[in-house]
């Protein structure tokens, strides 16, 4: 629910305070823990803090490894988009190693990605590839499939920086054909961005404008990742048209618009912040 439906509508939000009250009062610590943790993503997504909301869910956690690991990565998490990479790096391989002690793999995997990306965004490609790789063995041993695409889109962005431009073509139509499928906004943004910059440097800059225009407007309200702190990639190009099918996905985009509710549906909103993943693709 969080992420599908707190991070655009106020309801959700009131939902959220009124399940934190709710628990405070019934002495439930666990779930007062969850449900300020997710209140602090809401507004650190949103831009607004959340800091009071993450240190009162990291006090309520405390005894319970997996909870804290959890809390401590959307601390991170917001720590990156500040550009505070240090401080955000202490704070993901602290969560990857409460996760690891809880035996929750899931929650290993999601700040293992988010601390390959914060080291790509901060020019350590070398530390990011050993940890996305990591993040890659654990959700494929778990079949965390509502999650692969960010890994898949992360580990290319690191192929196009290393000028691997095949491999890292395959690891987006991959994440892309999953996106479509999962019909996840936030993963069809970020690996429209991947695929808009392979298409860049392929020289294919009309399509890379495209694609990195419909990203950008894919991108739902406080809920996806920010493209990163080195700007919009998009700046200066046309509004309007939309992305070029990933290969193997015309005829898929074709048939989505012949009436059925595709998963290519643009989702107009305004900028917002970091990959909030639905229930299904947190840990």
């Amino acid at each position: 629910m969080v992420h599908s439906v707190a991070l655009s509508e106020p309801t959700g939000v009131a939902a959220l305070r009124r399940a934190t009250e709710l628990a405070r009062v019934a002495g439930d610590r666990s779930t007062a823990a969850t449900a300020s943790r997710e209140l602090g993503f809401v507004a650190a997504g949103a831009r607004q803090g959340g800091t009071g909301m993450l240190r009162e869910a990291r006090e309520l956690a405390t005894g319970d490894d997996g909870k804290l690991a959890a809390v401590l990565g959307i601390e991170a998490l917001a720590l990156t988009d500040s550009g505070q990479f240090d401080a955000a790096a202490q704070r993901f391989r602290r969560s990857v190693e409460l996760a690891e002690r809880a035996d929750e793999s899931r929650k290993a995997a999601w700040s293992l990605t988010l601390l390959a990306r914060a080291e790509l965004i901060a020019g350590e490609p070398a530390a990011a590839r050993a940890d996305i790789d990591r993040a890659r063995a654990l959700v494929t041993a778990d079949r965390w499939t509502a999650f692969l695409p960010l890994v898949l889109a992360v580990s290319a962005e690191l192929d196009l920086h290393e000028d691997r431009l095949d491999p890292a073509g395959e690891q987006l139509t991959c994440a892309w054909t999953l996106a479509t499928r999962l019909a996840d906004p936030c993963w069809l943004a970020v690996t429209g961005r991947g695929l808009g910059l392979l298409a860049a440097r392929r020289g294919n800059t009309a399509e890379a404008m495209q694609w990195l225009d419909g990203a950008y407007h894919q991108r739902p309200a406080a809920a996806g990742l920010p493209m990163d702190r080195r700007g919009d990639p998009r700046r200066d190009l046309r509004r309007g048209d939309e992305p070029p099918a990933a290969p193997g996905e015309g005829g898929r985009r074709r048939a989505d618009r012949s009436g059925r509710a595709g998963p290519d549906a643009r989702v107009r909103g305004p900028r917002p912040h970091l990959p909030g993943p639905p229930r299904s693709r947190r840990p």
